[in-house]
């Protein structure tokens, strides 16, 4: 990392849509902290996933439930989860 940047920056966090690899990879090697990715929606009162600094996830992976005991699934239009990797309604209790 320059010096002077920042020197007390722990990680820089994306809590949009996934970031690109590419954008990911030179923010990383910039900056020289982790990179974390987030998702959360109003209806839950802010973030409900998370990467966490210093874990390894596939590129644009929005990473694990944040709380304790919070349950999340994908379901689809008839209300059935999906498997791994289809589209889906992001569902959180």
């Amino acid at each position: 990392m320059q010096a002077g940047i920042a020197p007390s920056l722990r990680f820089v966090r994306s809590s949009a849509a996934a970031m690109p690899p590419a954008d990911v990879a030179m923010l990383t090697d910039l900056l020289g902290v982790p990179f974390v990715n987030s998702y959360g929606m109003t209806e839950t009162g802010g973030g409900v996933i998370s990467t966490l600094p210093g874990l390894p996830y596939p590129p644009g992976s929005p990473g694990v439930a944040i709380s304790p005991g919070l349950e999340i699934i994908i379901l689809n239009d008839d209300g059935v989860e999906v498997p791994l990797g289809q589209t889906g309604e992001v569902c959180v209790k």
